[in-house]
């Protein structure tokens, strides 16, 4: 028994290759940040470098950011993605407008 194979030429998808990482240290030091920044400005409101209120406001504005910073990244990353896929299929599959 062969294997399913698709209805249309698929030998422009593989052009680029899959790209893995070989170390998830980018992860692991986003994670360590994240768990860090807090007891460092808890830190810096003790030590009365830092006001209470100004740390809550940095804290909310940092994380709206990169929510916002990141989202837009990861959407641009998969809309290049679905380009590339959806002009190496045939007209009656995807059309680029």
């Amino acid at each position: 028994m062969t294997p399913d194979t698709p209805d249309f030429d698929t030998s422009g998808i593989g052009d680029d290759p899959i790209i893995v990482p070989a170390s998830p240290l980018r992860e692991q030091l986003l994670t360590a940040v994240r768990q860090i920044l807090p007891a460092a400005a808890a830190f810096a409101v003790g030590r009365h470098w830092l006001a209470n209120d100004t740390a809550a406001l940095l804290a909310v504005i940092g994380t709206a950011g990169w929510a916002i910073i990141d989202g837009q990244r990861r959407t641009l990353s998969r809309s290049k993605k679905l380009i590339r896929l959806a002009s190496a299929a045939p007209d009656t599959v995807a059309v680029l407008k």
